[in-house]
């Protein structure tokens, strides 16, 4: 199985990478900085340098994968995430009051 995971040296990812690598798979990380990585798992890993907020370079580097971890990393202070576009729903969870996909507007 090939899987992905973003932000692999943050509070989040780096203990994905770590369970996945005891689990026996080695991950694709993607990350800006490879040499960011802890020492003890960067043998175990196939690093990608890779900007989240780089489109093309994202759908490239997670061609042909089975699964993603993706965790948005946080905007620096005063730096505002680029708008990106997906289609309707994609960012959507299930309401569970509904069961459908929440919706950012209110219905009048």
């Amino acid at each position: 199985m090939s899987i992905a995971v973003t932000t692999p040296t943050g509070n989040v990812g780096r203990h994905v990478v770590a369970t996945l690598v005891r689990a026996g798979v080695r991950p694709r990380v993607l990350l800006r900085d490879p040499a960011r990585l802890a020492p003890e798992v960067r043998n175990a890993v196939d690093a990608v340098p890779v900007d989240q907020y780089d489109a093309d370079a994202v759908v490239a580097a997670t061609a042909d994968l089975d699964a993603l971890f993706w965790v948005n990393r946080p905007a620096a202070a005063g730096i505002r995430s680029p708008n990106t576009t997906a289609p309707p729903g994609a960012w959507s969870a299930p309401s569970p009051r509904t069961g459908s996909a929440a919706s950012s507007s209110k219905a009048a």
